[in-house]
């Protein structure tokens, strides 16, 4: 149905449709990652390893990032580590801390994501067109720094580099 011009959603439509198209895209992601073996990678786990793409991070750093407890992280990437999405490593400048980076299968795994998030995305825009997915996507980006996040979503071409297992660089 389309509303008549000058007559706006309310911003609670906006809110219930971002977040029920949030769930769905995740939802989707989700099998699509089980389909193709990562049947033991949890949403939350995805945000780790997103962390962890631009090169390796010390504990702590990505403590601060995720906003989440040392003792909740380090669990979660023992998890990741145990699984081999993670390694461990020494610190290359400071014996007394180690480093947490992406493993082979992780980085596949980051990998695998991205095509099927650049995937929607591509149908999406088929759909309706690349003006209004741009907008919506700023649109969305602005609404989390309104409301005091300030890191905009990174889209699925980052990505393309973690095809390099050489990429190192120690952040923290």
């Amino acid at each position: 149905m389309t509303r008549p011009r000058g007559v706006h959603r309310g911003v609670g439509d906006f809110a219930l449709a971002a977040l029920i198209a949030g769930r769905v895209i995740g939802d989707e992601l989700e099998r699509h990652l089980h389909a193709a073996g990562y049947d033991d990678l949890r949403p939350s786990d995805r945000v780790i390893l997103q962390h962890l793409t631009e090169g390796p991070l010390t504990l702590s750093v990505l403590v601060s990032r995720l906003g989440i407890s040392q003792q909740a992280t380090g669990k979660a990437c023992t998890r990741l580590i145990d699984r081999q999405y993670l390694r461990r490593e020494e610190h290359p400048t400071d014996g007394r801390c180690r480093i947490i980076a992406l493993a082979a299968r992780g980085r596949a795994a980051v990998v695998t994501d991205a095509r099927q998030r650049e995937a929607i995305e591509h149908a999406l825009r088929l759909h309706v067109g690349d003006a209004e997915v741009d907008t919506a996507h700023d649109t969305l980006v602005a609404a989390l720094a309104l409301l005091g996040n300030h890191t905009p979503p990174r889209g699925g071409r980052r990505y393309q580099s973690l095809a390099d297992p050489t990429a190192t660089g120690v952040r923290g």
